[in-house]
């Protein structure tokens, strides 16, 4: 049996010990596992079907695709290739993309923040923003923090505004309870972990960014949020993280080709060889 690892080249740059744990972990199913890079990777439309192209060779269909550069086109032209995704392609559309998923878990009746998608162009001043200060502004496909920023006055949105150009990006209420978030990693429908991480010195708390983590007890409402998203998708293995307002829990995100330090740094879970266990009793029906 064939797979195809994918990676951005900067992620997978990133991920090297992770990429070898997989590898490792399929080879030991007797199964080939190799790491392609999605800017290298072309899809391809033609009257022959469905292909794909890596530096200018046909590449051949493979059993299945670990997909981990949430680039849906790409994984949704595999799938049409008749080859499992893992994540899916409606799990690549919807999780990278902050606002559909906002939408997808409020109408599963889940508490969000309240959310405003804008754009610098239509709030170029500060008393534009629909929200009172302090509130949050972020990108619609960030992740891990990146260029999240709380606006405490005008003056902190005309130093950051020109970093989103045209794009569009979201406004939100800040939660209550700032610098604290809990993340729990899901595998098909089971929970194998969840962290509070908490930070002293950001209202951000991941992990990445100097964010300490605390093995976490769900509560029932926490567990009831999973299993409503677990249901509505077809997860494979995703972070699903809440906020806490007042100590009440607040989805947050989900992440797709989410990451696993914070688990190998305080479990002694295998990741990647669950997730190969997985993948290998999983991969017919794409």
């Amino acid at each position: 049996m064939k797979g195809y690892l994918i990676y951005t080249k900067k992620e997978a740059d990133r991920n090297q010990w992770f990429i070898d744990q997989l590898i490792q972990g399929a080879r030991r199913h007797s199964v080939h596992l190799s790491l392609l890079i999605d800017e290298d990777i072309i899809p391809v439309v033609s009257q022959e079907g469905f292909k794909v192209s890596c530096r200018g060779e046909y590449l051949d269909t493979p059993d299945f695709v670990i997909a981990r550069s949430q680039n849906y086109i790409l994984s949704r032209h595999f799938e049409l290739m008749g080859v499992r995704v893992f994540n899916n392609s409606r799990v690549s559309r919807i999780c990278n993309d902050k606002m559909l998923t906002y939408q997808l878990a409020a109408s599963l009746g889940i508490r969000t923040p309240e959310t405003h998608l804008i754009s610098c162009k239509s709030c170029d001043a500060p008393d534009a923003l629909p929200l009172a200060y302090p509130c949050v502004i972020k990108p619609t496909n960030g992740k891990g923090g990146q260029d999240v920023y709380l606006l405490e006055n005008g003056d902190d949105y005309n130093s950051v505004k020109d970093r989103f150009g045209n794009r569009e990006f979201l406004c939100q209420t800040l939660a209550g309870d700032k610098g604290q978030d809990t993340r729990f990693y899901v595998m098909g429908k089971e929970i194998l972990c969840a962290f509070t991480r908490v930070s002293d010195s950001d209202f951000r708390s991941n992990f990445c960014l100097g964010g300490q983590a605390i093995p976490h007890t769900p509560s029932e409402y926490e567990l009831s949020a999973v299993r409503l998203l677990a249901d509505a998708f077809d997860f494979d293995f995703v972070g699903i993280d809440f906020i806490y307002d007042k100590g009440q829990p607040v989805f947050n995100e989900i992440e797709d080709a989410v990451g696993s330090r914070m688990v190998y740094a305080n479990t002694d879970i295998d990741v990647a060889e669950l997730y190969i266990d997985h993948i290998v009793s999983n991969r017919v029906g794409g």
